[in-house]
């Protein structure tokens, strides 16, 4: 969250930034959650309020999704303007498997994408 969140932050500032894409490195798009953070306390940015500075944007975002993109990740990419995804790639809300709700508004914005 910390990186998204300065790259976020910092593309809204610069006039010079017509647009963002989002993507990931390596297999995943966004794998979701630090299971780490569960114990010790999350830190860096609400993700919330990232994703909800990202769906406000006045500048397109993009999600460019190769691999996984689950729990979390697959919030940052409903947050964005527009997703495209390469034929490997997976996104989905695996935690309700677990009984817990998606944490960033997913509920709300899965329903209204499909």
């Amino acid at each position: 969250r910390i990186g998204l969140d300065q790259h976020v932050k910092a593309c809204l500032a610069d006039s010079s930034v017509h647009a963002m894409v989002v993507t990931g490195k390596g297999k995943a798009f966004c794998a979701g959650a630090d299971i780490a953070e569960f114990s010790g306390g999350m830190k860096g940015p609400n993700l919330v309020e990232l994703l909800g500075r990202m769906e406000k944007s006045t500048k397109p975002v993009v999600a460019a999704i190769d691999g996984v993109a689950l729990g979390g990740g697959c919030e940052v990419s409903l947050s964005c303007h527009y997703r495209i995804a390469t034929k490997r790639s997976a996104c989905g809300l695996p935690e309700v498997n677990l009984g817990l709700l998606p944490g960033a508004g997913g509920t709300q914005r899965l329903p209204r994408l499909i």
